[in-house]
């Protein structure tokens, strides 16, 4: 469900509230009909973080200079965007894979030469039981990059990681995020319903 405030638009989680009441009323924005619905007996509406769907990242390499560089990237794009990602980071593949078989990581910046277990082995593993996240592999070497599309990564970016490269990204995954479902327009007397 979405609010307008005049200023933005905001995601809400409404799925718990159990008074949601349509007031019979909407509003026409284009072609776009939106309904109206009385929220004042509902207590655990959640809103999403930054109106963007809350992306939770998930940041390894064994090199904390390079983990550093990310982060640093990670919070300007979040501060130019005026949106906010949560993520965790790793130093490792094994540590990583222990943590996204028990969460959920909508996007994971791997890199791609890691003592013991490799970034690209650790994508093949996340492919077995996730295969709708995005994957960005990051590494100093193109010679990676052909391997790469055998788990169908979004991405490789050579290290050190560029501003405008990391920037360009995140924009296009927030894009196909914001991009609206397919669906279906039912007309009813006068009312065009999405």
């Amino acid at each position: 469900y979405a609010f307008y405030d005049a200023k933005r638009l905001e995601v809400l989680d409404m799925s718990k509230c159990k008074n949601l009441k349509n007031v019979g009323a909407a509003i026409t924005l284009g072609d776009l009909r939106l309904k109206l619905w009385d929220m004042s007996g509902c207590d655990k509406i959640e809103k999403k973080a930054g109106g963007c769907g809350d992306m939770y990242l998930a940041l390894c390499d064994d090199q904390r200079q390079e983990l550093d560089v990310l982060l640093n990237l990670l919070e300007r794009w979040q501060e130019s965007r005026h949106t906010v990602l949560r993520y965790k980071e790793f130093d490792s593949a094994d540590v990583l894979l222990d943590a996204a078989r028990k969460e959920h990581f909508d996007l994971y910046f791997l890199d791609v030469l890691m003592p013991g277990l490799t970034g690209m082995d650790a994508a093949r593993e996340i492919r077995e039981f996730d295969a709708a996240a995005h994957i960005v592999f990051l590494t100093s070497s193109p010679g990676f990059a052909y391997e790469s599309y055998g788990v169908k990564a979004l991405d490789y970016l050579l290290k050190p990681v560029q501003e405008n490269t990391l920037f360009t990204l995140l924009d296009r995954i927030l894009m196909a995020e914001h991009q609206p479902e397919e669906g279906m327009t039912i007309k009813c007397g006068a009312t065009l319903t999405r």
